[in-house]
């Protein structure tokens, strides 16, 4: 009877054992991964060709950026310096844009708004230079994303920053909800383009206003995007870039929700 009992319990242990180490074989091991995958950060680019610009976001001579805007000035011999501020995770990707990006050169607001309504510019940026030998440049970089909804857009003309703020915060009298937007800057004018929301804001959910701020070089304006105002501390995800070119250098206004 002793020795029954102790095979009995000898089995049972055996059988523990086992459902344990099945148990814990079957059991998916979760490893956190770091967190600076997740972080991404602002940096500059300056490009003096449309060409430049494009081989840079297409990823053809680096990795391409995660998300950019581009400003750009005139400069005194009749070329352009495009800056380009752009988003690159820490643990950036290998891969290229699909589709690439595409630029085209406008010699006003008006043609460059046909052709973004035109339908294949679905996704795009836009900025504008006066040169010496052509009063108005604009510049669309823009890709035929699938999905992508195309149309609808119009433009605004602000002769300040501060009218150029009204109108994105829907302040000051002006009244269109805006679900797109982006502003180029030439000749110390910004010219909005923009797209209509399709309907108001709930009253317990309004639309965010917009900020600005001002910055006389690429370098403290990209530490604005990635640490904030005084204001709203935090990195501007959605923020908008215009540039001048004044008497003493480059000024970048960067507006932000």
């Amino acid at each position: 009877m002793k020795i029954k009992t102790i095979i009995i319990t000898l089995f049972m242990l055996t059988l523990s054992f086992v459902f344990q180490s099945e148990t814990a074989a079957q059991k998916p091991v979760r490893i956190k991964p770091p967190a600076d995958v997740l972080i991404k950060i602002w940096s500059h680019f300056q490009f003096s060709t449309q060409t430049e610009v494009l081989q840079f976001i297409n990823g053809e001579k680096a990795n391409a950026p995660d998300d950019f805007r581009v400003t750009a000035v005139g400069t005194n011999k009749g070329g352009v310096n495009f800056h380009v501020f752009y988003q690159t995770a820490l643990l950036p990707k290998t891969a290229k844009p699909n589709p690439l990006w595409v630029a085209k050169r406008f010699d006003s607001a008006d043609e460059a708004l046909l052709f973004i309504n035109a339908g294949t510019a679905k996704e795009f940026r836009i900025c504008g230079a006066k040169t010496t030998n052509k009063p108005q440049n604009y510049f669309v970089f823009y890709r035929d994303i699938a999905g992508g909804i195309a149309g609808g857009w119009g433009w605004k003309i602000s002769e300040n920053v501060d009218d150029a703020k009204k109108f994105l915060s829907r302040e000051g009298g002006y009244t269109i909800y805006l679900r797109d937007s982006d502003v180029a800057t030439l000749d110390n004018k910004f010219y909005i383009f923009y797209r209509p929301a399709l309907m108001a804001a709930p009253s317990n959910k309004p639309y965010p206003s917009w900020g600005w701020v001002k910055r006389e070089t690429p370098e403290s304006a990209a530490e604005i995007l990635n640490r904030g105002t005084t204001n709203v501390k935090k990195m501007m995800a959605t923020a908008r870039i215009g540039a001048f070119q004044e008497s003493g250098g480059t000024v970048f206004y960067i507006f932000y929700q």
